[in-house]
């Protein structure tokens, strides 16, 4: 057991130090069972394997952190959170009492920003399990402030509230936690993420249940194997994936959950080529394009907006990661 303990210790220090002054990172763990979505019957038996006991991240969770070299308002630089749902048996219930069907894809549950210690135990939990990966994003002081600029509308707005897929993101309606973690990634890197990462299918509506008068069960998932067929009444829905994200990993580097993959398609996107007699010289070059980035566009303001009862500044302390 010796390993684990140190193995823990590790995990703890990497987890609250930046590679890189401003830097985003993604941390991507894989769920027990692997998520199918080649039709409806086969998601529906995979995500029910998945959820049918206590596992922390049943479908598979990501998880951020963001690290800028200046303070917000708030005095924060840094945060380790990630979207997730207040009560994952109540959404189980929620899903099964209602019938939802594949309305679970878009219903909006109870959310919350996952707080640094419960995201944390998670994380070295997934490490010990083999079940996590990191991707590291560097990128420049003024995209990183904006970053924590979108975090603070998210707070503000109360986004966080509303937990589910099929959200409008970026209007601050609400997010799972991957298209959450995604968001960052646009804001960090002015790009979308890899196409390789995304599930993008049409599901029928004829499954999709409402939890008030339509109602879908879980027989009539699994008696369908195919998605929406041509001109049948279908909604389109997309979401990163963590095991395509963790397949993609896996074929662009043979690093352990333990370091991280350093994407840099935004600062190299031919490519780059150094000096590999010094071993620091591709590290240096990062830093420099990281540097020379020009500022993102700034975001809009939201038009979503939730009532909460929390403050702000809890919700800040919450997720400061140091």
């Amino acid at each position: 057991m010796r390993w684990l303990t140190l193995g823990f210790l590790a995990g703890l220090q990497f987890f609250n130090h930046a590679a890189f002054a401003d830097e985003l990172k993604i941390f991507v763990i894989k769920p027990k069972v692997r998520i199918d979505w080649s039709n409806p019957r086969d998601l529906a038996i995979t995500s029910g394997l998945d959820s049918s006991g206590n596992d922390y991240a049943p479908i598979g969770h990501f998880a951020v952190q963001v690290t800028c070299s200046q303070q917000n308002q708030y005095g924060v630089r840094s945060v380790l959170t990630g979207m997730e749902r207040q009560d994952k048996r109540l959404s189980r219930k929620i899903t099964i009492d209602e019938k939802l069907g594949l309305g679970s894809l878009f219903y909006a549950f109870k959310g919350q920003l996952e707080t640094k210690s419960s995201t944390l135990t998670e994380l070295k939990e997934a490490l010990t399990q083999q079940r996590l990966k990191i991707i590291s994003v560097p990128t420049s002081p003024a995209r990183c402030e904006a970053m924590l600029d979108f975090i603070d509308q998210w707070i503000a707005s109360g986004s966080y509230e509303v937990y589910g897929g099929g959200k409008n993101v970026a209007e601050g309606e609400g997010s799972g936690c991957a298209d959450f973690a995604m968001k960052l990634f646009e804001i960090a890197t002015w790009s979308n993420p890899p196409s390789d990462w995304i599930v993008k299918i049409n599901v029928p509506k004829s499954l999709i249940g409402d939890g008030k008068k339509k109602k879908v069960s879980f027989t009539a998932m699994l008696e369908r194997n195919a998605w929406a067929y041509s001109g049948e009444p279908q909604t389109p829905f997309a979401i990163p994936d963590s095991n395509l994200v963790w397949d993609w990993l896996n074929q662009h580097t043979q690093n352990s959950g333990m370091k991280p993959y350093q994407y840099t398609k935004h600062l190299f996107p031919n490519g780059l080529i150094y000096n590999s007699d010094d071993p620091n010289a591709f590290q240096t070059a990062v830093r420099e394009a990281a540097n020379e980035l020009p500022g993102s566009p700034k975001e809009s303001k939201f038009e979503f907006h939730y009532l909460t009862n929390k403050k702000p500044t809890v919700v800040w302390n919450s997720i400061k990661a140091f």
